[in-house]
């Protein structure tokens, strides 16, 4: 084998073990993955230049010199690629969180690339005429541009939105009838992102001729409506107090901007109102919207009201008046048996305690909801049907599970026997459903029994000094007792006004 055969043996190794370290650095480095052909590019030209320099005199006298144009022109191409990965996908993210168009750092690489390509030619080969060149690239740009109309129009329109910038990486919009995320911008086409987590890929000159509507521009803050239809027979200003208390009890629903409930309609089994109401993240506008509707339910649940739907008055009768009363009877029973379970009505009567079961309301509440809050006042009185609940109190920044309370349970005593604040926040930890009794109907039979007072303050002393046992195993949270029997007596005679 002579020397020349010995060099390009060398060359054949040298880029073999070449190959094989990238390919196992592109594994664990993506930059070195989007580099693999420049870097096996670069490495060729290098073997040439080391191990085949006799072959390049042997092709044409400046055979070398090209070499070496085609060197630098390469090195300088994995050298920007380098530091425009190292900038804009690391440095810029980290401070500033603004991503950079992809179409942008395109223009710039290669704007750089040509002028030191023209540079490195008119240095190293001056006898080339540079007008000639550019003469044929007009030629050949012809000939070109009209082969591929439609590459250059979205080129040219992905220019012109980098310049105007209707939207950025980042953004929601909508647009060509879909609506995503904007992912990434290239010279061809525009990558959106879809709620469904696909990728839609929009041509740039379809994006020019359409409209675009942007979700994140000029602020995040956007409007949602919602439409909900109510029984003819409730109050507007009611409903409208109720889906206001619903807007608010929603987390995500923001303060400012205030919601807004409006009239829209008199339809043909229904009064129309529109709910307005703004929300700080796009991306999960269809949570909340779920959001409001759930809650929307559960107040009219609550508050009576009752969403029609299209019916027809046949006047069939599958459900007769006896067994309404039947029905009636259990649900009464149930009520009265739920009632007797709790110490604090002891000492009523059965009839009292039958007329109390008589006055209570039902009500369901939502997973998440609170039923009442630590601080607020309370009159009312719960009783647990179905489902479950969590007693928390919060002091001094942190937040202390007491209880959790199932069917049967109860609480409120203090609230409805004497006004006091609520001691602490009662959630909801599933679907619930309560009895509630008001302070007005216990408020008669205390005062046709004034001995009731004191047997209810009796056994009102006797919970709390209870209450106030159990809670010292609570990190030594205890809430302060509420008094004597007697103190407690006087409470319950003021708060309803006995002489």
């Amino acid at each position: 084998m002579g020397p020349l055969g010995v060099k390009f043996t060398s060359f054949c190794v040298f880029c073999l073990a070449v190959f094989v370290v990238l390919r196992l650095l592109a594994r664990k480095v993506p930059i070195i993955a989007r580099l693999s052909l420049g870097l096996h590019l670069l490495a060729t030209v290098m073997g040439i230049l080391v191990f085949l320099p006799p072959a390049l005199d042997l092709l044409h006298p400046d055979a070398v010199n090209w070499a070496r144009i085609a060197l630098l022109f390469l090195s300088l191409y994995a050298g920007l690629r380098l530091l425009d990965f190292w900038l804009f996908e690391i440095v810029v993210p980290r401070q500033h969180n603004v991503p950079v168009p992809l179409v942008l750092r395109d223009i710039v690489r290669w704007i750089i690339m040509l002028a030191v390509l023209l540079l490195t030619v008119r240095t190293v080969f001056p006898q080339v005429n540079l007008n000639v060149i550019a003469v044929s690239s007009i030629v050949v740009g012809y000939i070109l541009g009209n082969a591929s109309q439609d590459t250059l129009g979205n080129l040219i329109s992905g220019l012109a939105m980098n310049t105007e910038r209707p939207f950025a990486i980042g953004d929601w919009v909508e647009v060509g009838g879909h609506t995503g995320r904007v992912e990434d911008m290239s010279w061809r086409a525009t990558t959106l992102r879809t709620k469904m987590e696909d990728y839609v890929i929009i041509p740039n000159a379809v994006i020019s001729r359409d409209a675009i509507v942007n979700y994140s521009r000029p602020t995040g803050v956007h409007c949602c409506v919602l439409e909900v239809g109510v029984n003819y027979g409730v109050p507007p200003n009611t409903v409208k107090r109720v889906l206001l208390e619903v807007l608010g009890s929603v987390p995500e629903v923001l303060a400012a901007p205030a919601p807004d409930v409006r009239l829209t309609a008199y339809g043909d089994f229904s009064i129309n109102y529109r709910m307005c109401f703004f929300i700080a993240d796009f991306a999960r506008i269809n949570q909340i919207q779920s959001a409001v509707m759930f809650q929307v339910w559960y107040h009219f649940k609550r508050a009576g009201i009752a969403i029609p739907f299209p019916i027809r008055d046949v006047n069939l009768r599958a459900v007769t008046p006896e067994i309404e009363a039947e029905q009636q009877r259990r649900c009464e029973e149930a009520r009265l048996a739920l009632l007797s379970r709790v110490e604090l009505f002891s000492p009523l009567s059965e009839s009292e305690k039958a007329s109390l079961a008589g006055s209570m309301t039902e009500r369901i509440f939502a997973a998440g909801e609170r039923l009442v809050r630590q601080g607020e006042e309370g009159d009312t009185f719960y009783i647990v049907m179905s489902g479950r609940v969590a007693v928390t109190v919060e002091q001094e920044g942190q937040t202390t599970t007491l209880a959790k309370l199932g069917p049967g349970d109860f609480f409120g005593e203090m609230s409805i026997l004497t006004g006091e604040r609520r001691s602490a926040t009662v959630t909801a930890e599933n679907d619930t459903t309560v009895l509630i009794l008001s302070h007005t109907a216990v408020g008669a039979v205390i005062a046709a029994h004034e001995k009731l007072a004191g047997d209810l303050a009796a056994i009102l002393a006797r919970r709390r000094h209870e209450q106030a046992e159990a809670a010292k195993h609570l990190g030594d949270r205890t809430r302060p007792d509420a008094g004597a029997e007697g103190m407690l007596l006087a409470r319950i005679r003021r708060f309803f006004r006995l002489g």
